[in-house]
């Protein structure tokens, strides 16, 4: 089974660019939701903030085993 890591917060805003807050302010995020949702565990939550979605994004802690 895959043991996701705590949980953190990316908002996306309408053009799809991506952001994560990191040392009191919000930076551009390497990654596309699309991208996040490949190896990530994404949950979008119902609060939007100045028209951004923001979604909850929990990563692997170890890679799959191969059976």
């Amino acid at each position: 089974p895959i043991v996701y890591g705590k949980p953190f917060i990316i908002m996306e805003d309408e053009q799809k660019n991506t952001f994560i807050y990191e040392r009191g302010a919000w930076i551009p995020h390497s990654a596309t939701i699309a991208e996040c949702r490949k190896t990530c565990l994404v949950k979008e939550l119902p609060q939007r903030v100045n028209r951004m979605i923001r979604y909850e994004v929990r990563s692997p802690e170890e890679p799959a085993s191969a059976s």
